[in-house]
């Protein structure tokens, strides 16, 4: 009975406290999200054959994540993404020169690095119905570049 009276006559005080909580935990989370999204740098995007899909590819200032200070190459449904986790990631990784890819004819997304030896920490072979594959130096003449 006393409780109940207490929690009566100060509910609008502890709904209060209640919301600024919640309203504090979602400040920080965006606050995070946020400081992050000002570490992954934009580089380039191409748009799939039908339009449906954008490769963006990101560049890496943090110390942390799947390719610290790396490259990441991100498929996403939405255009204009900005942060990496917005697509599927779907290579992270280190190459001396900016990855090169683009969009197979069946649809598909090749990839390679240009120069010297690539240091993959990610990869994804499929993603969204689309294959990702590798580019052999034999079969680099036979794809147009971004």
């Amino acid at each position: 009975m006393l409780i109940a009276r207490w929690l009566s006559k100060h509910s609008l005080r502890i709904l209060g406290a209640a919301v600024l909580l919640g309203g504090l935990l979602i400040e920080v989370t965006m606050f995070d999200r946020l400081a992050d999204g000002i570490q992954y740098f934009v580089r380039e995007r191409s748009v799939s054959p039908d339009q449906s899909l954008e490769i963006t590819r990101f560049v890496s200032g943090l110390e942390t994540g799947h390719a610290p200070e790396g490259q990441y190459l991100v498929l996403a449904e939405a255009r204009g993404i900005t942060h990496p986790e917005d697509g599927h990631i779907l290579l992270a990784g280190y190459c001396d020169r900016p990855f090169r890819y683009g969009w197979r004819d069946d649809g598909g997304i090749w990839w390679y690095c240009p120069f010297g030896k690539s240091e993959i920490e990610t990869y994804s072979p499929m993603a969204f119905g689309h294959e990702m594959r590798q580019l052999s130096p034999t079969e680099r003449g036979l794809f147009r570049f971004p």
